[in-house]
């Protein structure tokens, strides 16, 4: 799918409007939101986001604790 803005964190709303509940969607850094999980939850689309240590302090959190895997909870922004 071409899109005539060339930007791709612009185009993933319709990128995603073709795929299926229960799809995974995998992305590269710079593309996690609150906006975007927002989104994927809204469509009951799957994501798995490679993320910079930076990116939510609940990560910083977990990068830090030396643990191998951990189920992260993010609260909404209002």
């Amino acid at each position: 799918m071409l899109s005539r803005h060339r930007n791709e964190r612009q185009a993933v709303p319709e990128l995603l409007s073709v795929l299926s509940s229960g799809n995974i969607v995998i992305y590269d850094r710079g593309y996690l939101s609150q906006e975007l999980l927002a989104l994927h939850a809204s469509l009951k689309l799957e994501a798995v986001f490679r993320i910079s240590k930076q990116s939510f302090k609940e990560f910083q959190t977990f990068w830090h604790s030396g643990e191998k895997q951990s189920l992260i909870s993010l609260k909404r922004k209002n």
